[in-house]
């Protein structure tokens, strides 16, 4: 049994670990990946009518992880990246992590909303407050300590440009426990939302897009990366 104190409130945990200027890049990062989610099915074909359209939803998901696992590769992110599974192996799925946090990234219907249950993410879900932990395997407060602190990063919806982005602490009573509006955010700094052109992103290519895609995709993939 262990005694588990929480000494910090949630919005300085999400600001200790997620610091202003990581918090001004992620949403820019989102604005790019939803523009080129829309360019990409203007530009193809095969994709631009209703049917093909109808996969906006996962092209979204898909250039998230990717526009933000660049950002990592590039160092101006500083977290690494795996792939990872739900239990059943039937979806692969982006984990953002460090020594010290997990991030999931979601799509979601309104800024209220933290991802759907799924066990690949409900089994990081702790309680916030101080608690008492039973896990007779772990004798130590420090042990418990270790534990990644898990945040999701959510964002939406049906729309060329995010409407909301949610960076912030989920709660096992499927609500925030807290979280900041990084759109609200940033333009109470800077004044404005982000303005994307895929064009001028640097680093970016369909090329590095297809490689990404594949390596989510493929069996005999190690899961790390940074």
């Amino acid at each position: 049994m262990n005694i588990v104190i929480q000494k910090e409130d949630a919005r300085e945990v999400i600001e200790k670990h997620f610091g202003v200027e990581i918090r001004r890049k992620l949403p820019k990062i989102i604005y790019d990946a939803y523009f080129w989610s829309h360019r990409i099915i203007e530009n193809t074909s095969m994709l631009n009518w209703i049917r093909g359209k109808s996969l906006l939803p996962n092209i979204k998901n898909i250039a998230v992880e990717f526009f933000i696992v660049q950002e990592i590769k590039n160092g101006n992110l500083p977290f690494q990246w795996r792939v990872n599974y739900t239990t059943n192996k039937s979806a692969s799925f982006i984990e953002i992590f460090n020594d010290s946090i997990l991030l999931h990234v979601n799509q979601v219907a309104n800024k209220k909303k933290i991802a759907r249950p799924a066990f690949c993410r409900d089994q990081y879900i702790q309680s916030f407050q101080s608690y008492i932990e039973f896990q007779p395997e772990i004798s130590t407060f420090d042990q418990v300590n270790k534990k990644p602190q898990y945040f999701q990063l959510n964002h939406g919806y049906q729309s060329i440009e995010p409407l909301f982005i949610s960076l912030g602490i989920p709660g096992d009573n499927r609500k925030w426990i807290d979280n900041i509006q990084l759109l609200n955010e940033l333009v109470s700094i800077e004044g404005r939302l982000p303005k994307s052109k895929v064009e001028n992103i640097e680093g970016f290519s369909l090329e590095d897009f297809q490689q990404f895609a594949d390596e989510v995709d493929s069996n005999d993939i190690k899961g790390f990366g940074s």
